[in-house]
């Protein structure tokens, strides 16, 4: 999953440590030409790598890079692939949001991207409830990405008795009902823990009420779909759930913005770039609000403060420091929305509310 390659590389500091960045695509032909992109991107890698050191020096970073030159399978795809390389380190995400194909060497990996496709609204959870087994389906906007196989799921009822004569004594069958229902509760709070992102719950009436009456955190719930979608193909359930996360999007987005309205009134925001990260730095970050495309290289001088360039090439200078910004600021408790291009115009894409 995407959460665990974050973990795995997000505090790595190696120099130099490349992240290839390449929009991909699901299907096929066009996923044919993926293959070649992906071998031009790495050759240019390469050649940045050699403008630098000799090749014995980045002799371990080339080999790790060439790992994906051929025999990746392309047919695996969703919209783009990160390759992380350095010379102890070799792998990769795909993930379900477009991104900008480039080359990005620094001292650390970039994780804006798989930060963004986690912590973005449109990437949500779809439990589809059935009194015989349970399913969770992880999608992304209409688009489905997998079902969920681990962690507990699917769920089969060991509980449910499907003999017609004992189905028919209601209040233990009810009982019966609501001790399956709790045991996918329990599994679903314990998964959502370590990958927090909202969840679609389906199902006919009756089993979404007994999942109502026993949900420990409803608020990971973030909209129901009352009748059976078990028929339904993958592609076609995420098509039905999508309207309904749409909606829940557009209100967790409009709160946030009067959130932000609220704080400016209080004085409790900062919108400089040189500020937030002040604030952020000393945890005084509550939401960091970030629109979609803003990313701006910059280096970090002395005492903390940012020189904003326009060349990410340039020597000492981090690629995207909004990229490390999201970074320190979820290191500190504090949550990231991202918002529409535009939504931000006034704050020039970037409003950080204060908790003091």
């Amino acid at each position: 999953m995407i959460e665990n390659v974050l973990k795995e590389i997000k505090d790595i500091i190696d120099y130099p440590s490349v992240t290839v960045l390449m929009k991909t695509h699901r299907t096929h032909p066009e996923n044919k030409k993926d293959s070649t992109k992906l071998r031009n991107l790495l050759k240019e890698a390469e050649n940045r790598l050699l403008e630098e050191f000799n090749k014995r020096e980045v002799g371990e970073v080339l080999e790790n890079l060439k790992k994906y030159e051929d025999g990746f399978d392309h047919n695996m795809n969703l919209d783009s692939l990160v390759i992380f390389a350095n010379k102890d380190t070799a792998k990769h995400v795909r993930l379900p949001l477009e991104v900008d194909s480039r080359i990005i060497i620094d001292k650390n990996f970039a994780t804006r991207d798989l930060v963004r496709a986690l912590h973005k609204s449109e990437h949500y959870y779809i439990l589809r409830l059935n009194l015989n087994e349970v399913q969770l389906f992880e999608a992304f906007a209409d688009r489905p990405v997998k079902e969920i196989t681990g962690n507990g799921f699917p769920i089969q009822n060991n509980l449910y008795n499907t003999d017609t004569l004992k189905r028919t004594m209601g209040e233990k069958q009810d009982n019966m009902s609501r001790e399956f229902i709790n045991r996918v509760d329990k599994t679903l709070q314990e998964f959502h823990k370590h990958h927090p992102a909202g969840v679609v719950i389906t199902g006919v009436d009756r089993n979404i009420a007994f999942f109502n009456e026993v949900c420990d955190n409803k608020r990971i719930i973030i909209g129901e779909i009352k009748k059976n979608l078990d028929s339904l193909s993958t592609y076609e359930m995420v098509k039905e759930a999508w309207p309904v996360a749409l909606e829940h999007i557009k209100k967790s987005k409009s709160e946030a913005l009067d959130q932000l309205g609220q704080a400016v009134g209080q004085n409790k925001f900062a919108t400089d770039l040189n500020d937030v990260w002040t604030m952020v730095n000393q945890g005084r970050g509550d939401v960091l609000l970030v629109e979609n495309d803003f990313f701006q290289p910059a280096r970090i001088l002395e005492r903390g403060r940012l020189e904003l360039v326009e060349d990410q090439n340039e020597p000492g200078v981090v690629d995207d420091i909004i990229d490390e910004l999201m970074e320190v600021h979820l290191s500190m408790g504090g949550n990231v929305v991202f918002l529409d291009n535009g939504q931000l115009e006034k704050h020039q894409g970037l409003a950080l509310t204060l908790r003091y």
